[in-house]
């Protein structure tokens, strides 16, 4: 017996006045629905929808976990700039190696608002509420 078969037989045992079958009978087969184990919430919807909302979630959770890198980088570059005497060293005078440590210390500056505007971007979005509410509505 297949896997089909057993799951068509069991849907008939279910009964009609199931809410499943009620709302299979509205959307179709094609639609996935997600029980919530609570009788009142039921969320239909599609799973292009819910690939774009958990799309947005991960966004979201690797916005907050990216800005470490450059905030150490740049307290790094810029302590080193504080406290550092250049020397000449690999052929490169004291000035070259100021302008290098000067350079990524900008980098890392521009990184940092990159990395806080992506914050900025997706804020809320974290929020597990996000997700339910963004499944529940209709768009």
């Amino acid at each position: 017996m297949s896997d089909d078969s057993i799951e068509s037989s069991i849907r008939q045992d279910i009964g009609k006045d199931s809410v499943e079958s009620r709302i299979r009978q509205e959307v179709g087969n094609d639609v996935d629905i997600h029980d919530t184990k609570d009788p009142d919430e039921i969320y239909v919807t599609n799973p292009s929808k819910m690939k774009l909302v958990l799309q947005d979630f991960e966004k979201a959770i690797q916005a907050k976990s990216r800005i470490i890198n450059p905030i150490v980088l740049g307290v790094t570059t810029l302590s080193v700039l504080f406290v550092s005497d250049f020397n000449s060293m690999f052929g490169l005078s004291p000035e070259v190696w100021e302008s290098f440590f000067v350079i990524t210390t900008f980098g890392c500056i521009i990184w940092i608002l990159i990395s806080a505007y992506r914050i900025y971007k997706y804020r809320g979005k974290t929020d597990p509420e996000y997700v339910v509410e963004e499944l529940k509505s209709s768009e």
